[in-house]
């Protein structure tokens, strides 16, 4: 039933100790009146209690269903300060956000690195950063969760980790194991109606769909830009909640800050935050995709390329998993200072692995992203010479 004049006034007021910038918005009587039929209240001590235990989320995913809006510009209106009272001052020039990068030592070893290549002789850039050459390696059907796998000659089975128009970098397949040994989570334990049971009230219920995205200078945030809400708000549970409520029990005992929730389109790029753009990972995982994919778009973008296509798509190999098996990267753009020289990668990550590139292994893929550039064949005079195709590849 619509609430009285009185009762709406009295809703609006406890709505809005929750959510003080809802007055923003200016929802009309009908708008209050459908936002109390879907999150109901009243004079009755069990209707208010459940005022109490309303959200921030809970009123924002309302709000967007009563006004028709997704919840990121609902966010934002709501979240809007009301101009300062004090002098006005010159606005600080707006600068482009760039993630710190992690102290990583500038020693390559070159005996850590995992790669294998398709060509059994490298050119000397690409071999000193200790990738080993392999005559061929045969394709086979995959059957751990990638989309793409082979065999080395010597019966090894490997994963296509990184590749372009200048060479292809394998790795063996990452086994299931722990954090100790870098192994990676078993999904096959995950069972919709455990999940279920385990996490009754997170909003994380649906396998979010591909997305597609044009990063530009203009898209990304400018610097100490904060996220309106963390994604825990989102989704009413933490990663670690996600792992544990697939099965995962190592995650019981592991401190929290080792589960991530990785957007699939970064935030700092222009990307939304919202539910529709998370994916769970381990922090390898969202920590490699940092390294090797938008630290690479954001410089990029920083050295005079216009815009970078993202597409990136879930991939998942388990029928009840909501945490994909491998996510697909594919970027697209045009050199800079040239309108006619199209450069594309495909990228792939394994966001149950507890593995990490080494820096030699991120040395290497530097080479190939170089050799592309520059349109130097990184090869030698092999006779395996333009195999390759021109996408990118890597899958961790």
């Amino acid at each position: 039933m619509p609430l009285k004049p009185e009762q709406l006034k009295k809703y609006q007021v406890d709505i809005q100790r929750i959510v003080p910038g809802v007055v923003n918005l200016h929802l009309s009587e009908s708008q209050w009146q459908d936002l109390s039929d879907r999150l109901p209240t009243g004079q009755s001590q069990q209707q208010a209690i459940q005022v109490k235990k309303l959200t921030f989320t809970r009123i924002v995913l309302a709000l967007s269903k009563v006004t028709g809006q997704h919840p990121n510009p609902i966010i934002r209106q709501i979240s809007n300060k009301q101009p300062s009272r004090a002098c006005k001052k010159e606005p600080d020039p707006q600068t482009v956000s760039l993630p710190r990068k992690r102290k990583i030592d500038k020693v390559l070893n070159p005996e850590d690195n995992q790669f294998v290549s398709e060509k059994k002789k490298l050119t000397t850039p690409l071999k000193k950063t200790g990738v080993t050459g392999k005559d061929s390696l045969q394709q086979v059907t995959p059957k751990h969760g990638y989309t793409r796998e082979a065999l080395t000659p010597g019966g090894t089975r490997v994963r296509l980790f990184f590749s372009n128009s200048q060479g292809s970098l394998y790795k063996k397949v990452t086994p299931v194991g722990n954090r100790t040994n870098q192994g990676k989570v078993d999904l096959s334990k995950a069972r919709k109606r455990l999940f279920d049971e385990k996490l009754p009230t997170t909003l994380y219920k649906e396998r979010p769909k591909a997305q597609r995205f044009v990063a530009t200078l203009n898209t990304m945030l400018p610097e100490g830009q904060n996220r309106l809400c963390s994604q825990k708000q989102l989704t009413q549970a933490t990663c670690k909640d996600i792992f544990i409520a697939h099965g995962h029990d190592e995650a019981n005992t592991t401190h929290g800050n080792q589960y991530h929730w990785s957007h699939l389109v970064a935030h700092f790029l222009g990307g939304d935050h919202s539910i529709d753009n998370l994916i769970p990972a381990t922090r390898q995982c969202n920590l490699s995709i940092l390294q090797i994919v938008e630290r690479e778009i954001a410089e990029r973008l920083k050295s005079g390329v216009p815009s970078i296509t993202i597409t990136v798509t879930p991939h998942y190999d388990q029928d009840d998993s909501l945490i994909p098996s491998e996510i697909i990267y594919r970027l697209e753009w045009l050199k800079k200072d040239c309108m006619n020289e199209f450069h594309q990668e495909e990228i792939r990550f394994n966001p149950a692995s507890y593995g990490f590139p080494t820096r030699s292994m991120q040395a290497s893929i530097d080479q190939l992203r170089k050799a592309a550039e520059e349109e130097h064949p990184l090869e030698s005079t092999d006779s395996e010479t333009n195999q390759h195709s021109a996408l990118l590849k890597v899958s961790l």
